[in-house]
């Protein structure tokens, strides 16, 4: 079975190789796919780094989460939120447990929904238990509303993400992004939209 998957490897790396070759140019959206596009074996005049464009005028429209004035002695609840699928790779279930053990004043919530049907719902008992407020599915044109009642996005992803429109949504909408440091993450949560 070792020669067998060797011989397959071998003949998938030249299939690849032969289609990398047709290439004029390929566009990538974060210097982690562009490096991964390279040890693929793609020449790195071919690849151009160049993010995707998102429709930003209604986000940036919303006004930045209130900040505690100074001096003010009362803690404001800092609204968490999580926008997206969810899936085991998408790493909700992580999230929920560090919101679980979260000493200060919080809300989080998880826009969102998926086909792993088990997974979902134990992300909801799990969301319900710690205190979350799960609002399921929501439409593209919910964005705006969806964003604005959140402070923050938290993009807690235990998998290697390229761009995640989200993040780009989010600092649109002027919400600071807390993501894993995985993949191009890093890079897109410290990007400016």
């Amino acid at each position: 079975a070792p020669q067998e998957s060797s011989a397959e490897r071998t003949r998938l790396d030249a299939r690849r190789a032969e289609a990398f070759g047709r290439l004029d140019r390929v566009l990538a959206p974060t210097r982690f796919l562009r490096e991964r596009l390279l040890e693929g074996g793609l020449a790195a005049e071919r690849v151009e780094l160049m993010a995707c464009g998102i429709e930003a005028a209604d986000l940036a429209a919303l006004d930045a989460p209130r900040a505690r004035p100074p001096g003010h002695r009362e803690r404001r609840e800092l609204r968490f939120g999580y926008v997206g699928g969810i899936s085991k790779h998408k790493g909700v279930h992580v999230l929920i447990e560090a919101f679980a053990a979260l000493r200060a004043p919080a809300r989080l919530a998880l826009f969102g929904d998926g086909t792993d049907a088990p997974y979902a719902a134990r992300v909801r008992a799990e969301a319900a238990a710690a205190g979350a407020a799960w609002h399921g599915r929501f439409g593209a044109r919910d964005l705006t509303r969806v964003l604005a009642a959140i402070d923050v996005l938290v993009v807690p992803s235990i998998w290697p993400e390229n761009a995640p429109f989200v993040i780009r949504e989010a600092q649109a909408a002027r919400r600071p992004v807390i993501a894993s440091r995985i993949g191009a993450l890093p890079e897109r949560a410290c990007a400016t939209a």
